[in-house]
């Protein structure tokens, strides 16, 4: 209420007939010694109308202020999923070898969330071709016939060396029965990876869709460089559906953007990534982040708004594409809609992602800074939002979003 006040009337009055503090969450403090002797006829009155006042203002605030989603959950580039009764999340950077993994024990994506474990806690067996290729993160989590599938990327910072991998569990609550599988794909060394299009993207943000439709399963990665593709995977998603070239793919997404520098701010070519593929009839739509991602407490007085991190959005009648923008703009033309930006204490949105809650509504999660932190990417938050769909069919975000999430 720091930017509400009572008129100077109502304050005078207030301090001179000393009102005692209502409950505290839930609980009466102790009553102030003497505070009662303003129970008079005319203190009776003022109570009235300082109630009725207070009332007004605690609705003005209920519908105007900036309030952060109410998980806490600390996650980067996140993951989730519904099963057995529970949401399960998994992403975050800073938290041992492998990918840490959460489960809400309450009957929303607001938690609480209590750790599981790690997948992979020992970190991915790809880094038997490279030490480096250790780290496991980026997760896209899919359920199939009863196993969970955690698809992967492995990363050297600042190149294109990258892999896709994947790991699998018929039990999320027994975090060391997790199975890796390895890299499905390679770009900049390894197998393949001087194949199209692995020679011409970078292996990290996995998203799986099993086509509701024909029962395909899709991977669908790329960071940067020439944007995002979509390959088709074996029917047990351990591996690509073509083994040996050429690799059937379909490219979906590019953003033909030069590197831009200014100042301490760098934002290289091409800045498109974080893709999710979701399916709500009659169209398939593709969520993907646009933008600077990260470190971006060093530059946040110099980045143009434009350039900060944001989702953007397409939507195809087919599973390969093409997908447009709302206004009909291929997105391998440059388009793009702007789906969620910053705004308010929400800042730097990205990492998105799609899941079917259990009354069936679709949820659309992602990670965000707040603005009135430490802007660390290791402090990125879990937002959500249910999905609604207008009558043209494309998606927006419910109430109250973004200022919090529900």
């Amino acid at each position: 209420m720091s930017n509400l006040s009572l008129p100077s009337s109502l304050r005078s009055l207030s301090k001179k007939h000393e009102l005692e503090p209502g409950p505290i969450n839930g609980k009466d403090p102790p009553p102030k010694k003497g505070s009662r002797r303003w129970l008079n006829r005319d203190g009776i009155f003022l109570t009235a109308l300082l109630i009725v006042f207070v009332t007004a203002i605690v609705v003005v605030i209920t519908r105007v202020q900036t309030t952060p989603p109410a998980s806490n959950l600390l996650v980067h580039d996140p993951a989730a999923i519904y099963s057995n009764g529970h949401f399960y999340a998994f992403g975050g950077a800073d938290i041992g070898p492998g990918v840490p993994y959460y489960k809400s024990h309450g009957s929303s994506m607001n938690g609480p969330w209590n750790m599981v474990g790690q997948v992979l806690p020992n970190g991915s067996k790809t880094h038997e071709a490279n030490e480096q290729f250790k780290k496991p993160w980026a997760p896209a989590v899919v359920e199939k016939n009863g196993t969970y599938y955690v698809f992967y990327a492995t990363t050297i910072p600042s190149t294109r060396k990258s892999t896709i991998g994947v790991a699998a569990s018929v039990n999320l609550d027994a975090p060391d029965t997790w199975i890796d599988y390895g890299a499905i794909i390679y770009t900049g060394e390894g197998p393949n990876s001087d194949q199209y299009p692995f020679n011409v993207t970078n292996a990290i943000d996995a998203s799986v869709l099993i086509d509701p439709k024909s029962g395909t399963p899709i991977l669908q990665y790329g960071s940067y460089w020439d944007g995002i593709f979509q390959l088709p995977l074996s029917s047990d998603l351990r591996s690509l559906k073509d083994p040996t070239p050429p690799f059937s793919n379909s490219h979906i997404v590019y953003n033909g953007a030069t590197a831009i520098k200014n100042g301490s701010f760098h934002l290289g070519a091409h800045p498109i990534e974080g893709s999710a593929l979701a399916y709500h009839a009659p169209y398939y739509y593709v969520y993907y982040a646009h933008g600077a991602c990260c470190g971006l407490a060093k530059v946040v007085n110099t980045i143009p708004p434009a350039d900060v991190y944001q989702i953007r959005i397409g939507r195809s009648e087919t599973l390969t594409g093409p997908f447009v923008d709302k206004n009909g703009t291929d997105l391998l033309q440059g388009g793009g809609t702007t789906f969620l930006a910053s705004h308010g204490n929400v800042f730097a949105p990205g990492g998105p992602g799609v899941l079917t809650a259990p009354d069936g509504s679709d949820i659309f999660y992602y990670h965000y800074m707040d603005r009135n932190g430490d802007l660390q990417d290791k402090h990125a938050l879990l937002g959500w939002n249910t999905l609604v769909y207008g009558d043209d069919g494309w998606p927006s975000l419910s109430k109250p979003d973004p200022e919090g999430s529900g």
